[in-house]
């Protein structure tokens, strides 16, 4: 049992840091998250460290019953899913090359868009966000759209 508590004494020891000349501390590195955030109707337009998004919070009150009530006019879920699906379309007519620049995460309550560049996100906000702020001019893209290529 002494050899125990003397072992058990030696091992607590050596396992705290020593406060003499000799010792010294391990530089902890950190990490600097650059962050700048725009809101462009209705997208978020984020730059995190060079990552350039856009996201649309479908939930906010702001957008669910607006948007939501016009896609569920033409039988549509108004999910991330959904406007993946309308984006793809109306690039498709206003600005195709600008598909290759992203990638979409679309999730129930939200979608999540990826560019490529700060100009692509530019871009993506200059053409769809003057469409997303016009009901009117949405509602012509959404009732054109080809159902079968949106999921829902």
């Amino acid at each position: 049992m002494k050899f125990f508590i003397y072992l058990l004494a030696i091992i607590s020891f050596s396992c705290h840091p020593k406060n003499d000349k000799n010792s010294r501390e391990i530089p902890q590195k950190k990490t600097e998250v650059k962050t700048k955030s725009q809101y462009s109707y209705p997208f978020y337009l984020d730059n995190i460290n060079s990552q350039f998004t856009a996201t649309a919070e479908l939930e906010n009150p702001d957008l669910y019953p607006k948007f939501y009530d016009l896609f569920a006019k033409y039988g549509y879920e108004g999910n991330g899913y959904c406007w993946e699906g309308h984006i793809i379309q109306i690039l498709e007519k206003v600005k195709p090359n600008l598909l290759k620049e992203i990638t979409f995460d679309p999730e129930a309550g939200s979608i999540l868009i990826h560019f490529k560049s700060e100009q692509s996100q530019k871009e993506f906000a200059k053409v769809l966000c003057p469409i997303f702020s016009d009901l009117k001019k949405l509602e012509g893209f959404v009732k054109n759209a080809d159902k079968t290529r949106i999921d829902n």
